[in-house]
């Protein structure tokens, strides 16, 4: 229907009045890419309906038809018109064999590509989805080709285009997926048990996600997608265009980005395919390798318990990560984040102009080793000018080796920081070029006990000959590198005996884990060699990383219960708030790990409130989780009081649980016999509860906070003795 008036529908009619007229119904002069004046078989300028019947039509396989409207008021909907010859408007039975060319329309909002069909769209060709919220579907045993430029548009902003297990695409180049506008439930869905192999891919305001052993992307273009790829061995992304859009990964073998650009332009942080360009969970073994990534509100790069894998590289090199996390308001964003898991930043990495430049959080294994020929700053590898930090720790995550960088801000301290507050022995930081303003008082934090920055690089220099335990553990390493792991497995385990104190040892620790399964594949075995070190409490940061690893042998060994009960160990008496937090992300990975795992009686703890819904509430909940350690930088400088005050008499103990949501148990110890108060404050200072505990006598005692009607967030805990006060710790309110 145009304009009131009915048309029969029809190849034969497009074509025809097409070809006598010079345009198509829509304007155009040209179909299929091919001229219509091409009908005037004798250049006379005058097209003449034989000419048109014994060229065009015969040429371009048209032929007259017949359509068959079953349920014309349920299946055509915008397909009674002339601007498409084609109208699928019914579904193709069991068997047939169709090919289709030119422009194309869907109708149904449901359209099946059934069992043992044969469907082959030509080159050329566009294919339009006419209906609100239309869903294509390829089913089983199917076969389907789409060739070489190859548009398929939806009209409507929500559709979905899905490929069965069994189903069959075979994809030419620069097929285009588009919508008319982005919606986040607006998917390309591609599941096989077969490879993909897809080269100069275009996905405009849609998702693409693909479940397969094999996918290789190449000189492809997203724009505002998100392209998700799952459960795969091998994942090749390559020569790729993201303009605001996100690449997200997660539960693969291994994962490598190379020559891609990642370039946001959004500035609404609801736009979720600005937040982040790369997103990266659970893959063995990665390499993101010259790769440009700016303008991204919340990380470039977002990493969590990636690269652990048996000989795995896990590897960020020779890229340019800039102005990322630059989102307002909030302090925690980076250019590049690293959470448990394992990375080797290394050779010529800018990382400059963001929140943040490197976050190493929840006992990450992380070495940062630039470019050592280099004479000159722009040579080295730089991690320079992010407002904040140009790298941040949390205990238990320093990266084992930092040197031969370009490290400077010289408008900002603190260019280093360590959030812990506990003695360790200094950690080696030398040989790194730390800019023209450099004061290791102020810029390396909380305190330069916590460093060996001697001697500075001057790019001049000499590396220093190894200590014998950095030989031990690069030559442990060589070995694990060159597939002889039990020989690297006994390297690393006299490291650890002979040098317990060592940054290597700690180091050593983790590469175990790592090569377990090469070397006797024997779990129960590591998780005894663990407990033993825990057991012995030779060293505390030894301990602590020993317990961690401890408890990922019970995952791999499927001790699921043992594994939730660490967790919950740790949330109920954390050595830190660091700790507490990272235990609870990590229980919830474990519990979605097991999801996906799909076991049927899925053990839960103690604590069931930290068991996500779904990956998404999990996602959100982690996010905010580790927002929390930032939020100090929210509270007014007027109402904060030290949360490292001068020593005294009463000293506050970790309350727990914490995070808590119904009650948590606050403790204090006494020196010597005392007056006590207990005041919590919220983060604009205000007092919100106070505990008169009156004369108490030395030793430890408890009570019990009940938070009312207080509503979520970071409230600060302060005691006095005797009228002075004493200390002071973060407490966490999560309903």
């Amino acid at each position: 229907m145009i304009d009131g008036i009915t048309y029969n529908h029809g190849e034969i009619n497009y074509h025809l009045t097409s070809a006598l007229t010079g345009f198509t119904p829509i304007g155009e002069n040209e179909y299929n890419e091919i001229p219509l004046s091409t009908a005037d078989l004798v250049p006379d300028g005058i097209i003449m309906i034989s000419e048109v019947y014994s060229s065009w039509l015969n040429i371009y396989q048209t032929s007259p038809e017949t359509p068959n409207y079953d349920n014309p008021l349920y299946y055509y909907f915008l397909g009674a018109s002339l601007e498409y010859p084609t109208v699928l408007f019914n579904q193709i039975s069991i068997g047939d064999q169709v090919t289709l060319r030119g422009l194309i329309a869907i109708s149904p909002f449901e359209f099946n590509v059934t069992y043992q069909v044969s469907l082959t769209i030509m080159e050329n060709s566009k294919v339009f989805l006419t209906s609100d919220y239309p869903q294509v579907e390829f089913h089983a045993t199917s076969y389907s080709v789409i060739e070489d430029n190859v548009t398929i548009h939806s009209n409507s902003k929500n559709f979905q285009f899905l490929e069965e297990y069994e189903a069959l695409i075979q994809f030419g180049e620069h097929v285009t997926f588009s919508a008319s506008e982005y919606d986040a439930s607006s998917l390309v869905s591609l599941n096989s048990n077969n490879d993909y192999n897809i080269n100069e891919l275009n996905i405009i305001n849609c998702n693409l996600k693909i479940r397969a052993p094999g996918v290789k992307i190449g000189y492809s273009n997203f724009e505002k997608s998100k392209c998700e790829i799952v459960l795969a061995d091998n994942v090749n992304i390559h020569n790729c265009m993201f303009e605001s859009s996100k690449l997200k990964l997660w539960d693969n073998s291994r994962c490598n980005i190379s020559n891609c650009q990642f370039n946001n332009l959004l500035t609404d942080p609801n736009d979720d395919t600005g937040l982040r360009a790369i997103y990266m969970s659970n893959c063995n073994a990665y390499s993101i390798v010259q790769c440009n990534v700016t303008g991204y509100l919340q990380f470039a790069i977002e990493m969590y318990s990636s690269g652990n894998g048996l000989n795995s590289v896990h590897m960020i090199k020779d890229n340019t990560i800039q102005y990322n996390g630059i989102q307002e308001s909030e302090t925690g964003w980076s250019n590049l984040r690293i959470n448990n898991s394992y990375a080797d930043i290394i050779d010529s990495n800018n990382i400059a102009y963001g929140k943040n430049g490197i976050q190493s959080f929840n006992n990450s294994q992380v070495s940062i080793i630039g470019n050592r020929s280099a004479r000159f700053v722009n040579e080295a590898q730089q991690i320079h000018d992010n407002s904040l930090h140009q790298i941040y720790a949390t205990r238990g995550a320093f990266p084992y080796e930092v040197r031969w960088n370009a490290i400077y801000d010289e408008d900002n301290d603190c260019l280093f920081m360590y959030d812990t507050e506990d003695e360790e022995p200094p950690y080696d930081v030398s040989y790194n070029y730390w800019g023209g303003n450099f004061v290791p008082e102020d810029d390396l934090c909380p305190s330069t006990t916590y460093y060996s920055w001697l001697p500075v690089w001057d790019l001049q220099m000499q590396s220093p000959a190894p200590d014998t335990d950095e030989q031990m553990f690069y030559a442990s390493q060589t070995l694990a590198d060159s597939g002889n792991y039990t020989q690297a497995k006994t390297g690393y385990q006299q490291l650890v005996t002979t040098y317990p104190a060592s940054k290597y040892a700690i180091a050593s620790l983790k590469e175990l884990f790592t090569i377990e399964e090469g070397a006797t594949n024997d779990y129960v075995s590591l998780k005894n060699y663990y407990t033993d070190i825990v057991n012995q409490q030779t060293n505390d940061d030894l301990v602590k990383i020993a317990g961690f690893l401890s408890n990922l042998c019970d995952i791999k060994l499927e001790n699921y219960q043992l594994a939730i009960s660490w967790y919950e160990s740790v949330i109920q008496n954390p050595p830190s708030l660091a700790d507490s937090l990272f235990a609870i992300i990590d229980l919830g990975n474990l519990y979605v790990q097991m999801g996906n795992d799909s076991l049927k009686s899925a053990p839960i703890g103690n604590m069931p409130e930290y068991k996500p819904v779904s990956q998404k509430q999990y996602s959100q909940y982690r996010d905010y989780l580790i927002s929390l350690l930032f939020k100090d930088d929210e509270i007014p400088e007027e109402n904060q009081q030290s949360l490292h005050p001068s020593q005294g008499i009463a000293t506050l103990l970790p309350n727990y649980p914490n995070p808590f949501s119904g009650q948590t148990t606050l403790g204090y110890r006494l020196d010597e016999d005392a007056t006590i108060t207990i005041n919590v404050y919220d983060y604009t200072g205000r007092m919100v509860k106070s505990f008169a505990e009156g004369f108490k006598e030395i030793g430890e005692h408890h009570l019990a906070f009940t938070p009312g009607n207080l509503v979520s967030g970071i409230y600060f805990c302060y005691i006095t003795a005797n009228g002075s006060l004493c200390n002071a710790q973060k407490i966490i309110l999560q309903k």
